[in-house]
């Protein structure tokens, strides 16, 4: 009998090529190479696959601002931005956690049960995240390192729209070209504008652009 994980993987593949509306038991269970008996051993449905699949590979980021804010005194938007930078670093290094992310952002339909099971774990997370955020910003600010006419709450959605962003952009980006050093450089230029800072000067040769999708020419 194929094993728990071997299913999962198998599905997991299947919803990142098929899409999640796309995809059936029997698929999955012929890419496991196992019965749909065997699969449903182990999952009572579809559903419940689907949220094995995402319970498994999908990164949380709210945990690690948990942490970073019961430790923190100082330097509030500097911790931030690192936590923020190893979170896509780290990400971008876990196959599991880029096939979730894909499945979640671009291979499901939120309609139904399964588009249900997608939405009800992403908002529990964006919640706690926004949270997180604001929580960050509003001591940032308390600390001085935050401008005063800045609003904690109003930050904490733009960033988070922003790192939705960068991870959609991910999935769309032209596979020539390194995309962390771009995501690296969207943040600190954001960051830059919340602490008040003078631009920094140009590289030799001319400002670096920036670009989180860079579409490949054509000839």
């Amino acid at each position: 009998m194929a094993t728990r994980e071997g299913i999962l993987n198998a599905a997991e593949w299947s919803f990142r090529t098929h899409g999640v509306s796309a995809t059936t038991m029997a698929a999955i269970a012929a890419r496991a190479g196992c019965t749909r008996g065997a699969v449903y051993w182990h999952f009572p449905d579809q559903q419940a696959l689907l949220q094995a699949v995402i319970a498994r590979g999908l990164p949380l980021l709210s945990p690690r601002l948990t942490e970073e804010l019961a430790t923190r005194q100082r330097d509030w938007l500097g911790v931030l931005q690192a936590t923020l930078r190893r979170f896509l670093d780290d990400v971008e290094a876990d196959p599991h956690a880029l096939s979730v992310l894909e499945i979640v952002l671009h291979r499901c339909e939120f309609t139904g049960s399964l588009g249900q099971a997608c939405l009800t774990v992403c908002a529990q997370e964006e919640a706690q995240v926004l949270q997180a955020f604001e929580q960050f910003f509003d001591q940032a600010q308390r600390q001085g390192e935050l401008r005063p006419e800045r609003s904690p709450a109003t930050c904490a959605s733009l960033l988070l729209l922003m790192v939705l962003g960068i991870w959609k952009a991910r999935f769309l980006h032209n596979p020539l070209r390194p995309f962390t050093p771009d995501a690296h450089g969207a943040l600190q230029m954001v960051f830059e504008v919340w602490r008040g800072a003078a631009a920094a000067a140009p590289e030799a040769g001319g400002p670096r652009r920036c670009e989180l999708y860079a579409p490949p020419r054509r000839r």
